[in-house]
């Protein structure tokens, strides 16, 4: 800044030494300013200048000169930026216009040569400079007014008068200069804390938007990996869910075929429940025979005395006992059969409760007590059988007995006591037999409704396996979604990432244009 202006000034000191010589040499040599009639004196014609006069002319143009080789040689030196030469420059402007008005011959004109020097000082904005001129040109007044009046007035006798509105118009200007330089230089120091104090808004401005451009960045990258691992995961459950999708197919089917097997052994237990109704009422039925037989052995057992009176009544009676032998023997191996079947329902029943799992566990207790009852009802009809194989053989004897004597019809009697006995305890086991008839009954109607909810709960959970297999159909379709919405974000980010770095290199040049734009003020 400072060489800029001293450059403009050494230019204008220049051109005032160049007007400065002109003029002298105009004034030696045509004198052209000289009017007829004298204005600062009131003389007319022509006024004869003493030697002294001329010698102080030279004096003050060699001044002049000196002052502007002395201007042209420290800018030279320092490149214009000496702190010297703003001095030198308004001192050698000061002599230019004193040496001017001299040279002119002290005309009223050229005087106005130091409001033009005044205005140009005025550029370096300093005081000081303003009132070392101030003082020149009032040390040159009072100086010509009271010892060489014509070298500064053209004139030997000057009015005070006129010496008094030359200083007060002199003191005006410079005040006036003054007072604009120190409201400039107020003004100018009010924009300078303004314009520092917006340079450190910018700078903090420029900071924390750094600071925001990496914040900015560091959650971007974090978003940009959480995008990554959500992408990663969201591709990973839709795996999972289309893997899972096709387990769920899979159980529907294994269900579908549970649901099956549950129908058949839910079609076996209404078979074996139909089954056990017949056998319950075979059962009842034979217990109604058994009692018609009790009966029937309590009458043979009573009229025994009457058997000795006939033979023949006796063979009868025997032959009758011999069918219903036969009768209770092929009713004890119903009985075996049905005990034989029942087993192997019970086996049956426990394989299909084994393979029903959880559903099954109270189904596989009931096999197991049924597979128990079987086994003894087994075991009671086997004795059943013994016995009434026995019986039969010891009746074929009684019949041979009766045909050889009618004595042994007496041991007969006994051996009817017996057989009461022996028919009371196969009664009481047809009791036991029909009362486990009853209760297969029951728990066949049992495992016939457990299977049934079974069949329910399966049906039930196959709905809920098919609506699952819905939701995981629909958790795929999202997950695609939310894969393609992850790169959608993942673009989005990289644009953000090129905004930020775009952002930040703005503002890395804005503080070298701003030093740059501050040096050119």
């Amino acid at each position: 800044m400072l060489e800029r202006k001293n450059k403009l000034m050494l230019w204008i000191v220049t051109a005032a030494v160049i007007l400065n010589v002109l003029i002298f040499a105009m004034t030696r040599l045509v004198n052209p300013f000289r009017h007829d009639a004298g204005v600062h004196g009131g003389h007319a014609g022509p006024i004869v200048l003493s030697p002294s006069v001329l010698a102080g002319q030279n004096v003050l143009l060699l001044i002049s000169l000196a002052l502007w080789l002395v201007c042209t040689y420290l800018y030279w030196r320092s490149r214009g930026s000496s702190t010297w030469l703003p001095g030198v420059i308004a001192t050698a402007l000061t002599f230019a216009s004193i040496s001017i008005i001299s040279g002119s011959g002290g005309s009223v004109e050229f005087h106005f040569s130091i409001f033009m020097v005044l205005a140009t000082i005025a550029y370096y904005e300093s005081v000081r400079l303003v009132l070392i001129m101030t003082v020149l040109f009032a040390i040159q007044h009072l100086g010509g007014y009271f010892a060489v009046p014509m070298l500064v007035f053209g004139v030997s006798d000057y009015p005070f008068l006129m010496l008094v509105i030359h200083a007060l118009f002199l003191i005006l200007t410079s005040s006036a200069t003054v007072l604009q330089i120190r409201s400039k230089q107020s003004i100018y120091r009010q924009l300078e804390a303004e314009k520092e104090e917006k340079s450190r808004q910018l700078l903090t401005l420029i900071q924390e938007t750094k600071e925001l451009s990496r914040s900015m960045d560091e959650a971007l990258s974090l978003v940009s990996s959480k995008a990554e691992a959500n992408r990663k995961l969201t591709g990973e459950i839709s795996i999972a869910s289309g893997e899972m999708s096709e387990g769920l197919g899979e159980q529907v089917q294994s269900m579908d075929q549970m649901d099956e097997r549950l129908s058949s052994i839910n079609a076996s237990v209404l078979e074996a429940y139909g089954a056990s109704q017949v056998m319950n009422a075979t059962a009842e039925r034979k217990r109604r025979e058994m009692k018609e037989s009790q009966s029937k052995v309590q009458q043979l057992a009573e009229h025994n005395r009457q058997v000795r009176s006939s033979a023949d009544h006796v063979k009868n009676t025997l032959s009758l006992l011999l069918q219903s032998m036969e009768a209770a023997q092929s009713m004890s191996r119903n009985i075996q059969e049905v005990a034989e079947q029942t087993h192997l329902l019970s086996l049956n029943a426990a394989v299909e409760a084994a393979r029903a799992g959880e559903h099954g566990a109270g189904f596989t207790v009931v096999a197991q007590e049924v597979r128990k009852l079987s086994m003894h009802s087994r075991k009671a009809a086997g004795e059943i059988q013994s016995m009434m194989e026995a019986i039969y053989r010891e009746a074929v004897e009684t019949v041979a007995e009766v045909e050889k004597s009618e004595a042994a019809i007496l041991q007969t009697e006994q051996e009817f006591a017996t057989f009461h006995q022996d028919f009371e305890q196969v009664q009481a086991a047809m009791e036991e037999v029909l009362s486990f008839m009853q209760s297969i009954d029951g728990k066949l109607s049992i495992i016939q409704g457990e299977t049934s909810g079974a069949a329910g709960d399966m049906n039930q959970m196959s709905a809920f396996i098919e609506e699952g297999l819905v939701s995981m159909e629909e958790l795929a379709a999202r997950c695609d979604q939310q894969v393609q919405f992850s790169n959608q974000v993942e673009e989005e980010i990289l644009k953000l990432k090129q905004l930020s770095a775009a952002l930040q290199q703005r503002f890395l040049v804005m503080p070298g244009r701003k030093t740059a734009s501050g040096e050119g003020a």
